[in-house]
């Protein structure tokens, strides 16, 4: 078709007012000054320039309209009141700015109807685009709501507002000339036929339900690939580099160094533990560390010494903590906090990132899962709520016990295959060859976002938080063991997630009653948007 900017621009500024005036109460008015219409122009003329995936470039247009200029205002609407038809309520004129109705939701309705039948698939995706451009421009314009899509046919990162894009529209007037076709088809059916329900009219309602629901998988499945984008990219976005993970290393070395020089012995090693030790780090993460002292000459007084004797910043003794620790700051501001032989912490650091190595959808699905539970308010342990130590445990004996696991049990494997250690007196032993594992975790064939909201419909729907333990040695979601005479696993409600080598230590033994229920309604909560909303659920 021949474009017809006058026309598009036309178009577009009914649904800027749609926004404004869907975001005010009815009975209400939203007051726009010719200079803020004069920015909207603007707006859509830099971002015409800049942009060269438009279908319809505005820029030079605008400016030979004088568009951009508050003074041509009243001109525009002028014109503006002429030709339209698509925002039909009174848009008042005062001289210098434009007001704006509060729309009810039938008038929400109503204008959206409009813009499926008279808008041209041509200019909807455009207008899709420069909404979402608006929003996210103008402070003061929240907009109609709806969910963001990657338009199709345009590159990455293109993203427009779902409701005004021309596959949406074409889909809604489909739907609506079959009702509509279905009701002419009623209209015309005599009484007895009416009453008589004959095999072919059944087949015909069922062929609509069959392209009704056919229409909802597709949408289902536009989500779902989209939401699996999303999280690659969230993934990619936050994880630590190959340089950082290489200064973090170097830093553990010159730390060790530096505490054998300061005692003037060579048997203290530093070890990482923690997430920048079992491969989920990210930018931002602090680091954990611990001081193997094999001679036992240190205590945290004398570790905080030596460490302010190296220049460390921020350095703090907490003696009387369950693992006493101190805090302190490095040379390139990161804070730390390290331990003394917190060896079983090293251990279990191996093990998560042994885990994470097998399959490269652990990693993405932590990423996303970490995100959720940050968003919900249920990522505090300090609060009675789960450590990411215990979330971690959730998500890999979840990739454990599926129907086809991506994960095995490392400490269930052949003898021959476990390698033992000795760490605060507890044996760890597992299978510390992750490519052992490989070919079996491609078995299961289901995307990072399939992975995801399967966790997230276990654990909010079926998983039995008063009965039942999730076990990561065991590679198992069971029922908790009867508590015997010797009181092997501590009493008690709430929420049980055992550590994989103190085998009777429940790592969420805190987290009982109501944060109990937050937890399980969150996770129900964040399946259901994510299912419908995908990744607009963060916005």
């Amino acid at each position: 078709m021949q474009v017809n900017r006058e026309h598009f621009l036309n178009f577009l500024m009914a649904c800027v007012f749609f926004e404004y005036g869907a975001d005010t109460e009815p009975d209400w008015i939203h007051a726009i000054s010719y200079s803020d219409l004069a920015a909207i122009f603007n707006i859509v003329a830099e971002f015409s320039r800049d942009y060269s995936e438009l279908s319809i470039p505005c820029e030079k247009y605008i400016y030979q309209q004088g568009l951009k200029w508050e003074h041509n205002m009243s001109a525009f609407m002028a014109g503006f009141r002429e030709t339209n038809r698509l925002f039909p309520y009174v848009c008042e004129d005062n001289g210098n700015e434009i007001l704006v109705p509060g729309l009810s939701p039938i008038n929400v309705q109503d204008f959206l109807w409009r813009y499926a039948e008279q808008v041209a698939d041509e200019y909807k995706d455009d207008i899709a685009i420069l909404i979402n451009k608006l929003r996210y421009s103008l402070r003061d314009m929240k907009g109609s709501g709806g969910i963001l899509i990657q338009i199709e046919g345009r590159r990455s990162g293109c993203l427009g507002v779902l409701k005004f894009t021309a596959a949406h529209n074409r889909i809604k007037m489909s739907r609506r000339r079959l009702r509509e076709a279905e009701l002419d088809r009623q209209r015309v059916t005599t009484s007895q036929e009416t009453r008589t329900v004959t095999e072919q009219q059944r087949q015909h309602q069922e062929g609509l339900q069959l392209q009704d629901e056919a229409l909802q998988r597709l949408e289902e499945q536009r989500i779902m690939r989209q939401l699996n984008i999303n999280m690659y990219q969230l993934e990619k976005r936050i994880m630590n580099s190959t340089e950082q993970e290489d200064r973090v290393s170097s830093f553990v070395t010159t730390l060790s160094d530096q505490l054998n020089s300061y005692f003037s012995i060579n048997s203290l090693t530093v070890h990482l533990l923690g997430s920048f030790a079992n491969g989920l780090s990210s930018h931002g993460s602090d680091y954990d560390l611990t001081v193997e002292d094999l001679d036992n000459i240190l205590g945290v007084h004398r570790l905080g010494d030596a460490l302010r004797y190296h220049g460390y910043k921020n350095v703090f003794v907490i003696p009387n903590a369950r693992v006493p620790i101190v805090t302190f700051r490095n040379h390139e501001g990161v804070n730390c906090d390290i331990s003394i032989n917190a060896m079983l912490g090293v251990e279990n650091s191996k093990l998560i990132k042994t885990y994470v190595k097998i399959d490269h959808r652990v990693r993405v699905v932590w990423f996303t899962l970490k995100k959720i539970a940050e968003k919900c308010g249920i990522l505090s342990a300090k609060h009675g709520f789960l450590s990411s130590y215990a979330l971690t445990l959730m998500l890999i004996t979840f990739l454990q016990s599926i129907k086809i696991p991506v994960l095995p049990s490392l400490q269930q494997q052949p003898a021959r295959r476990l390698v033992s250690k000795q760490a605060e007196g507890v044996l760890c032993s597992f299978d510390h060859n992750w490519s052992n594992y490989v070919a079996l975790a491609n078995y299961n064939t289901s995307t990072a976002a399939e992975l995801l909201l399967g966790f997230l419909t276990f654990f909010g729907n079926n998983f039995d938080y008063a009965k039942w333990e999730v076990n990561c040695r065991l590679g198992q979601i069971r029922i908790r063991e009867t508590i015997n005479s010797n009181n092997r696993r501590q009493s008690g409600g709430g929420f049980w997630v055992m550590d994989p080598f103190l085998i009777n230590r429940n790592v969420a033994n805190m987290v009982r009653g109501q944060n109990v229920i937050k937890i399980k309604s969150s996770f129900q909560s964040a399946h259901l948007r994510l299912q419908t909303e995908g990744w607009s659920f963060f916005d």
